[in-house]
């Protein structure tokens, strides 16, 4: 009850108090930014980085391709189709993450939306495929949810959502409890762990569809593998076209 609570607050807390940013501290220019310029400068460089279009791990700009997946997804190829990403785990990026998805603050993931949309649709116009369709934030399982009182993945697809003007559908539960991925020791366990962990919502017809996924963060891929697997398993004729994923950021990978 805090959450919604700090949501109605905020507004009358800026009125008198100045504006600054929610990382450095610096005073802001005007009301009603959250991020100095030098945390939007720090992330749009991220978002210009070359990165594997299928695990989102960072990539020397020689050896980016952007019609195929980098040496190591080859080898172990698993949904969703394709990943974008704005940048990697670290600096500014993990510090906003952490305060929306433990400290409520929710009005980051508007801060953040539109370099993240810009680093989006950057990279989409240069892949020219697939378009995105419609948003599908990954669901917490309920009792996390009422613990939390919000799902971050929810709260970053809505600030996007509104930036691209795409539909956000929410096609799926998650029908049992999974311990924090961040805490499983390997990409095996995390595996493990999200099998069978997602269903679709009775009714949902995504057919003909290129959806997209949208997280946080990517560790493993295991939790974008069993959302999207989920999704493929629907009916042919309400099963997507295509399910991709967005996320804020990867982090570095661990072996196998």
């Amino acid at each position: 009850m805090l959450m919604p609570m700090r949501r109605l607050l905020e507004p009358a807390v800026n009125i008198f108090l100045p504006p600054l940013c929610a990382l450095t501290g610096e005073r802001l220019p005007h009301r009603g930014m959250s991020l100095s310029e030098t945390v939007i400068r720090e992330l749009v460089e991220q978002g210009e980085r070359p990165y594997c279009y299928h695990c989102g791990r960072t990539m020397l700009e020689a050896s980016a391709n952007l019609r195929h997946a980098c040496n190591a997804c080859n080898r172990r190829k698993a949904p969703p189709r394709m990943l974008l990403r704005l940048g990697e785990f670290g600096g500014s990026l993990s510090q906003i993450i952490l305060r929306i998805k433990f400290g409520g603050r929710f009005e980051l993931a508007a801060a953040v939306a539109p370099v993240w949309h810009q680093a989006i649709t950057h990279n989409l116009d240069l892949l020219g495929r697939p378009p995105v369709d419609a948003l599908i934030p990954v669901p917490l399982h309920w009792r996390r949810r009422v613990q939390r009182g919000f799902n971050q993945a929810e709260e970053l697809a809505l600030a996007l959502a509104r930036l691209g003007h795409w539909p956000v559908i929410h096609a799926l539960t998650r029908r049992r409890s999974t311990s924090e991925q961040a805490r499983a020791l390997g990409a095996l366990q995390r595996r493990m762990n999200m099998r069978q962990a997602f269903t679709t919502r009775p009714r949902i017809n995504l057919r003909g569809q290129h959806v997209w996924l949208i997280d946080d963060v990517r560790t493993s891929g295991a939790t974008l593998a069993g959302a999207a697997r989920a999704l493929q398993q629907l009916p042919l004729r309400q099963r997507p076209a295509s399910v991709n994923a967005i996320v804020l950021c990867v982090t570095q990978p661990r072996a196998d």
